[in-house]
């Protein structure tokens, strides 16, 4: 593998690759370590493995699988989380990579059957697909359609408990926390992405709002957290 100074305009030799030769693959970095994974071998089949290379250290670490197998996908990073599209083989699911506890987590799915060999590039705190191509019947066609996606991880609705702090336990839990006290009569529903119902408690009133939200379990994903009081909701959607 080869390192490009833009200070000095050099190529150099760093570390080779560890894991099966391929191509179709796709890569993101955050925080200065650059990720790749997925693709095909030469005997052209899919992969499942992603690696991550640490410059400081000129080393190749192996992370978590992102099953099912991904080639011909896309990637970026929004908000300072790598996305993959799993577009080739896959159903057009994108994914998320949790650096803190290595693992890849299902945000949502395109809303078009696959879209391969395309681009993702981020603005702001939205990433955007555009290009490649899609299956039309037996054909691949090329595809000049531009998708957008706004990641939901720590983005809450203002309401009466005014902005809602996110923080995440590195056993997978979440803390929903505000500065304002809890009203009479707070009600916490935690739904997923489908609308049913996991989890409903009340609150206790008069008290700063802290809440813990645990997998317990579940199939790892988002979930849509409502705190209703007097009918006026206040929701925050976040990922387990």
């Amino acid at each position: 593998m080869m390192s490009y100074d833009i200070t000095t305009g050099q190529w150099s030799t760093v570390a080779d690759f560890p894991g099966t030769w391929r191509n179709r693959h796709v890569a993101f970095a955050v925080d200065g370590k650059g990720y790749m994974g997925g693709g095909r071998d030469a005997s052209d089949n899919v992969l499942i493995d992603w690696w991550v290379y640490d410059p400081a250290t000129d080393s190749w670490s192996s992370i978590a699988n992102l099953e099912p197998a991904t080639d011909e996908s896309s990637a970026c990073v929004v908000n300072g989380s790598g996305y993959v599209l799993d577009a080739g083989s896959g159903e057009g699911d994108l994914f998320r990579y949790n650096v803190a506890t290595d693992e890849w987590v299902l945000e949502g799915t395109l809303p078009i059957y696959r879209l391969s060999r395309g681009s993702m590039f981020s603005i702001g705190g939205t990433g955007y697909h555009a290009f490649g191509l899609k299956r039309v019947l037996a054909n691949l066609v090329h595809s000049n359609e531009l998708w957008s996606f706004t990641p939901m991880v720590g983005i809450a609705e203002a309401g009466a408990l005014g902005a809602i702090s996110v923080r995440y336990e590195a056993d997978g839990s979440v803390w929903l926390s505000s500065d304002r006290l809890v009203p009479s009569g707070a009600l916490l529903q935690v739904q997923d992405a489908a609308g049913r119902m996991l989890e409903q408690r009340n609150l206790a009133a008069g008290v700063p709002l802290q809440v813990r939200i645990t997998p317990d379990g579940r199939t790892p994903g988002l979930r849509v957290v409502s705190i209703r009081s007097n009918d006026r909701p206040v929701v925050c959607r976040v990922v387990l």
